[in-house]
């Protein structure tokens, strides 16, 4: 009997206590590129086409085009996703609201990473645009570039390149979709 009540005071006592939280794993919290263009490659197979002038140094073409792939017109959105535990401390979050628009803007602490700055732009609930603006620096090779996502509009991508031996490059990807 006295064994017995023993092992219900045992039972009872591991049976009141909290689980171990450190096995869980932390998940960081900046919005998710990668799901949103998923979103927006699904969506954006409602347009009839694009009209998209590509330039180079100030020439441009103009084209407009019918059969898009936009897995892989929205590839260079989605591969500046942040949105990864790894950097989760990699970023800084701010938000700033201006009249009808919200903006969460994240920023690299980190000034190796290639993403530099996310700006998201919220009008209520909905994305108005996105802004994400890129730098890669090395011995030979110096690149800036800034996309900008604008739902059922368009995009636009500029691209400054420099070499140790040429001059400065500047590309531009414009790109309205056509209802």
């Amino acid at each position: 009997m006295k064994y017995l009540s023993i092992i219900c005071f045992i039972t009872a006592i591991s049976a009141c206590q909290q689980p171990s939280n450190s096995t869980e794993i932390s998940q960081s919290s900046f919005f998710d590129l990668d799901k949103y263009f998923e979103q927006q490659i699904s969506h954006n197979e409602g347009f009839a086409g694009v009209n998209k002038i590509v330039g180079i140094n100030q020439k441009t073409e103009n084209k407009e085009l019918k059969d898009i792939d936009w897995k892989e017109a929205l590839s260079v959105f989605q591969k500046a996703n942040i949105n990864k535990p790894a950097w989760s401390d990699k970023y800084q979050t701010d938000t700033l609201k201006n009249n009808e628009l919200t903006s969460i803007i994240y920023t690299a602490i980190d000034s190796k990473l290639l993403t530099d700055t996310i700006i998201i732009k919220l009008k209520g609930e909905e994305v108005h645009q996105i802004r994400i603006q890129q730098s890669n620096t090395n011995a030979i090779y110096n690149s800036k570039k800034t996309l900008d996502y604008f739902p059922n509009k368009g995009y636009i991508i500029k691209n400054q390149q420099q070499t140790r031996f040429s001059k400065e490059q500047n590309y531009l990807i414009k790109v309205d979709f056509l209802k």
